[in-house]
């Protein structure tokens, strides 16, 4: 059976549970610059509190879904551009490829 736990962008009590019962760890990233950044914060957030909870196993994190992406937008087109590479250097995939192969 699978279960979605979709948790607010907050670091809260809430989203500590939602780590604790998750086998797998998808991150939404919107295009912009500051929710890009604090996409990386959250992945060393997610590793840091399992270990805090000493988890076994810990939850794998899959990757990055752009989400809210305008191909209108320049901004929007320029960070799907670079998505693929920041998410190599956070060692983490990036999904769909579909939508990354036809920008």
């Amino acid at each position: 059976m699978t279960q979605i736990l979709d948790c607010p962008s907050t670091l809260g009590m809430l989203n500590t549970n939602a780590i604790a019962g998750a086998t797998y760890v998808i991150i939404p990233v919107q295009l912009e610059m500051k929710a890009i950044s604090g996409s990386a914060e959250l992945i060393e957030w997610c590793i840091t509190i399992a270990d805090e909870l000493q988890l076994d196993p810990k939850s794998t994190i899959l990757g990055f879904v752009p989400s809210m992406y305008d191909e209108k937008g320049a901004m929007h087109r320029q960070y799907l551009e670079h998505l693929p590479e920041i998410a190599e250097n956070l060692q983490v995939k990036l999904y769909p490829k579909r939508m990354l192969e036809k920008s």
